[in-house]
């Protein structure tokens, strides 16, 4: 994950350097803080030749378009109010990393549940909107990208969703859960 990071500020680094354009509008950035790296291909990995800058309204009005604005909703039958996040395997300290950008916690409420998903092995569990968002608190909002909220499954906690300290030495919050397996059936 620090890999990927790094990967992405370097990157980010570069085409600011290179005086690159917003992808999507062609207008040049006020700064330098708050601009989405976006994937052409979401299938290939952060690399100069697959990435592009853009301004975070235009980053969300493309995804908009094509479908995928922000999270992605349950395609379950049985979701109803279900918001579903999805998040690969990453290795380190902790095993998933979902964020949780202050554009969605503001329409939480629309929502029953959160759904996080562990992408690679189906597993997931729900936390009701009125448990998760209490701890969605200022104090926790973290300074990367626009002031979002880190939702972590620690490899030494994993029945637990930990929500990150904003700062290095703050306090985490954990949150019981319980992870349920997918038959492999579907």
């Amino acid at each position: 994950m620090l890999d990927e990071r790094k990967t992405k500020t370097n990157i980010k680094r570069l085409l600011l350097e290179q005086g690159k354009p917003c992808h999507f509008c062609g207008r040049s950035f006020d700064g330098r803080k708050g601009i989405p790296l976006h994937r052409l291909d979401e299938n290939r990995g952060y690399s100069e030749g697959n990435c592009v800058l853009a301004h975070q309204e235009c980053h969300q009005k493309h995804h908009a378009e094509q479908g995928r604005k922000g999270p992605i909703k349950s395609e379950r039958a049985d979701a109803g109010g279900v918001l579903t996040k999805h998040r690969k395997r990453y290795e380190g300290s902790f095993l998933y990393w979902w964020d949780i950008t202050p554009v969605l916690a503001d329409v939480l409420d629309q929502y029953e549940a959160v759904e996080f998903l562990c992408d690679d092995t189906k597993a997931s569990c729900l936390v009701p909107v009125q448990v998760l968002k209490p701890l969605l608190t200022k104090d926790s909002q973290t300074s990367r990208g626009a002031g979002n909220w880190g939702i972590k499954m620690r490899k030494d906690r994993e029945g637990e969703l930990a929500i990150e300290a904003a700062k290095a030495r703050g306090e985490w919050a954990y949150l019981p859960v319980v992870w349920i397996q997918e038959d492999a059936e579907g």
